[in-house]
Formats: structure tokens, sequence, C-alpha cells
């Protein structure tokens, strides 16, 4: 028996690059997350116009990090899917690395053709072109040459990441704004900015040449809007016990208190950290936040609209999972309902929270201890039972910030409308729901399995769906009769209206017939017309 090997074609690359990492921004993620494992304080990215043959556009990320020497590149930068960083999961400084699946340096691949890096650790200084049009299917990937120099150089630590590409038409005034929307979102709120002992920062330039509406520095920070909630619940999931504080940002009430046991899911998913935030989306509350001063002076020098500040919400509203530190995405992105608030929210709209209402953050394990294991393409976690029960968990806890917040609003008045009259619809919506009988069943039996409590909630639910479908029957049965009786008045009045000329044509028909037969002997018209006029003018007066 004859042995072979795998000789992968040098076009894998490109595959690892453009056809794993999901898009543009997620390859500017990934080497942020270079710098951060780098322990680098800071990265900077600058995008830039330039005229280099076809290339139009530039755009270095630079970091002042511990940098790599030259047997490190050749090593562990040069070699694919390292196991570097899988074995030694913690930086120098102690930080938590990001980048395990070794892919993350072909991000560069998918921003442009070319690339030139500059790293620099002690007093030597590595360089590396890379042309990644040479990674074709023509070549295998070991019969690509890549030019790798070092040199003496006296200067800053640091690895700079400097990409030729000839897309700038990929970077518009809109992708520039969704890179800051991804950038804002990158690092975890969970920790204000003044308690974070090991800082890292974000800073993006923009060129005027590419974006006139973002041009300039921008350093990322957190939205102005996240302290501007109406309430927040901020706790814990450990050993098999959730604890969470309900704080209203209301009005000065006491904070609520709440411990859960889980019995069957303590052991898996892991422990876990969530903050909360509801943004209820009342007029009242929208004045508020733009009347707020510290809102005022972060948002910028126009004055908020409402507008302005509904935008603000839909933009950061979402439940982001991170990772030491680092979101996973798409978890948070718009649109994203991956735990179907929506889908809730419209079984019961006066109490479930949409996706437009809640900011979730919630923080999660390594792999090894979660088993919440990331896809290699970087694009969220895999659908195992540990991400099942992570998601039961969660919704666990915002059906109790739910229970609390309409607890609230009804003792307080908010949200209640001033009229006495309720509609039809909503007296149905109470009737069928089971939603405080479900709640009160929670809480007073904390202790079964959390298959029984399962098995309950679908026994309510099944119970609440078939009412759902009574309720709908006899609602559209009294659409038609309000539909029968709406018609019978149109009718009425259509009737009363059409009475005063028939009633003119039936009282006039016998003189009419009489001036016809004298009209036929005399052919005297002047007689008819002053008649019939005489006669017209006459039920006229009467009508009014």
């Amino acid at each position: 028996m004859s042995e072979y090997i795998f000789r992968p074609k040098a076009r894998l690359v490109s595959t690892i690059g453009a056809d794993i990492i999901k898009d543009n921004y997620a390859a500017v993620i990934e080497l942020v997350k270079n710098a951060y494992d780098a322990d680098a304080p800071s990265v900077i990215i600058s995008f830039e116009k330039i005229s280099t043959g076809n290339k139009d556009l530039k755009i270095t990320i630079e970091d002042t990090g511990h940098g790599m020497s030259m047997g490190d590149v050749i090593d562990k930068w040069l070699v694919p899917a390292t196991d570097d960083k899988l074995i030694n999961q913690k930086s120098p400084k102690g930080r938590k690395r990001q980048g395990r699946k070794g892919i993350g340096r072909f991000a560069a691949a998918v921003l442009g053709d070319e690339l030139n890096l500059t790293t620099r650790k002690g007093d030597k200084q590595v360089l590396v072109s890379l042309n990644w049009k040479l990674f074709s299917d023509s070549k295998y990937l070991d019969e690509v040459k890549v030019p790798v120099l070092e040199k003496d150089e006296k200067s800053t630590t640091g690895t700079t990441f400097e990409i030729l590409s000839s897309n700038l038409e990929e970077w518009k005034d809109e992708n520039i704004e969704m890179l800051i929307k991804e950038l804002r979102k990158t690092l975890t709120p969970l920790v204000k900015e003044e308690e974070v002992k090991d800082k890292f920062s974000i800073t993006l330039n923009v060129s005027s040449e590419i974006s006139t509406t973002h041009a300039g520095e921008h350093p990322i920070r957190p939205y102005p809007i996240l302290d501007m909630y109406t309430y927040r619940v901020i706790g814990e999931v450990k050993r098999g016990t959730i604890k969470y504080i309900f704080e209203n940002n209301v009005e000065d009430v006491e904070d609520v208190v709440e411990e859960i046991r889980l019995t069957d899911i303590s052991h898996i998913c892991g422990d876990m950290a969530f903050d909360f935030r509801i943004f209820d989306r009342d007029p009242e509350r929208i004045d508020l936040i733009i009347k707020n001063e510290t809102f005022k002076e972060n948002f910028g020098e126009k004055p908020a609209s409402k507008n302005d500040i509904k935008t603000l919400i839909n933009q950061i509203c979402g439940v982001h999972i991170y990772r030491d530190g680092f979101r996973i995405r798409p978890y948070g992105d718009e649109g994203y309902d991956w735990l179907s608030l929506d889908k809730r929210r419209v079984q019961d709209p006066s109490i479930r929270l949409g996706s437009d209402q809640l900011f979730g953050v919630v923080e999660i394990q390594v792999e090894e201890i979660s088993k919440l294991v990331d896809k290699s393409a970087r694009d969220g976690l895999k659908e195992n039972e540990n991400y099942k029960n992570l998601k039961n968990i969660l919704v666990a806890i915002i059906k109790n910030i739910e229970t609390a917040r309409r607890s609230y609003r009804k003792t307080s008045g908010i949200g209640v409308k001033k009229s006495k009259i309720v509609s039809i619809e909503s007296r149905f919506r109470e009737l069928v729901s089971n939603e405080n009988i479900s709640v009160e069943v929670g809480k007073n039996l904390k202790h079964i399995s959390n298959e029984d409590k399962k098995k309950l909630d679908d026994i309510f639910v099944a119970d609440s769906e078939n009412k759902e479908k009574i309720a709908e029957e006899i609602q559209k049965e009294i659409a038609v009769y309000h539909g029968q009786a709406t018609l019978g008045k149109i009718l009425n009045v259509i009737m009363h209206e059409a009475n005063k000329p028939l009633s003119w044509f039936v009282n006039t028909s016998d003189s009419m017939s009489a001036f016809i037969d004298h009209y036929k002997k005399t052919r005297k018209k002047n007689i008819l017309i002053e008649s019939l006029n005489k006669r017209r003018h006459t039920m006229s007066k009467r009508n009014i």
C-alpha cells in the first residue's frame, strides 16, 4: 500500500478568508482582536484614499502591543490554524486571548489584495509582503513564497497591517457608519470605562476623501443612550441559581431582588453574567431622554428629536453575547431576533418585550467550561444542547422582567389609556391569557425539575393557543354582525335621503298626468312648465 499526503491548493487561503469571514466589518474586528491578544493598550484603524497602480484605498490597523519576532512570524503567523493561542490561552499580561481558531490573520485578504505587515519586538523589525492574488488555483500552497525581511530597528513595539485595496466603492458613508456601529458594540459595556484596569481603546480615523460625513477621528465609545434606560435587570447565573436586581429608573422606588433555582440545567452552558436594559417607547419617556442634561452633552451639536431617540434605541437594542469582553456576532445585530422576542410579543403586546425595547448583554464563559462553542466562520455559536439551554435560561429571565415591569406600570397607571372604553380585542386577550397563572405556578413550584416546568409551560401555551383560536372565531362572528349592523345604518340613511325626491314624484304624478293631457290638446308648454315650477317650489318649502 502506498501512502500519500494532503497537498492543499493555494486558493485554500482565500477560502479561509473570503468564504469563512462574514464581511468587511467582521474582518476589521478580527484584526482588532489580534491587537487585543498582543496586549496592546490601543488600536488605531485608518482609512485613506490613495492612487498606487490600480489601488485606490489603504486601510491601516496599528497597535502598540508586544509585536512579533522573526520566529513568531515564521512559526506562528505563517502557519494556518496554529494552536499557539489554544495552548497559551492567556496573553503575557493575563488577557484571555480571542483569536484561538488561528484564522484571524486571513481577515486581511478579505479587506484588500495586498498586505504589508510591519511588526517590532525588542530591537528587531520584521517586514512581510503578501499579494493574495498569488494564492491562485494554479499553485499549491507550499509553492507560494512569502518574502520576509528582518532588520535592526529601535522603536516602539507593536504591529501594523497596511492593506491596499481597489475596493474604495465598498466604503461609502453608510459603510463607515456601519463599521462605527459594529466597533461600538465590540467591547462589552457591562463594566464602566473608568472601572477597567486593563484598558483597551479603539480609534477610527477616516479621510475626508473617503467620507465627508464621518471624516476625522472617532474614539469608539459606548452609545450615550445606554444609561437612559427605563428599567434595568443586572445579575448572574452561578452554580444553577439565577440572582438579579430589578432597578426602576422612572422613580425612586426600592429595587426588587429575585433568586431562581435551576435544577436540571445547572451544569449546562456554564455560569454567566447578564445586564438587561429596557427602554419604554412612550412619548413621555422619549421626552425625558431628550431633556436629560447628560444625554444632551454626549449626543452632539444639534438637539435630539424624537425620531433620533427612536433610531438610537433601534440601533442598540437586541440581546448581545460576549465572551472575555468581546462580542460574538451576529447576536445583537439589528433585525437578528435570536430569542424570538418579537414572535412572543405578537401574542401579547401589552406585556411582552419586543427586540426594539430591550438591550441585553450576556457574558458567557470559555468554551471548555460553558460548552458554548464558536463556529469557525465567526458567525455565532454551534446550536447544540448547551446553546438551547442558554436560550431557555435567558427567556426565563426575560419573563420575570416582563412580570415586574407590568406590575409597576399597572400600579403606576403608565401606559393605561384614559378612555374608559376598552376594545373587544383587548378584553379577549385578557380572557384567554394564562400569563398570571403561569407566573404564579412558576413562583410556587421553584423546586420541581426543569423538565416538569417545561411540561407545565407547554400545557399553558397549548391551552392559551386553543383559546386564542376560539377567540378569533368569535371576533370574526362579531365583525360580521357589526358589519351587517353598519350596513343597515347606511341603508337607512340612503332610504331616508332618497325618500324626499321619490315622494315628490309620487305626490305630483296625478297632476303631471293632467298637465300632459292638457298639453296634448293645446300644445302649449308654458302652462305646463309654470305649473311644474310652482308645484316644485311648494314641495321644497314643505321639506324645509
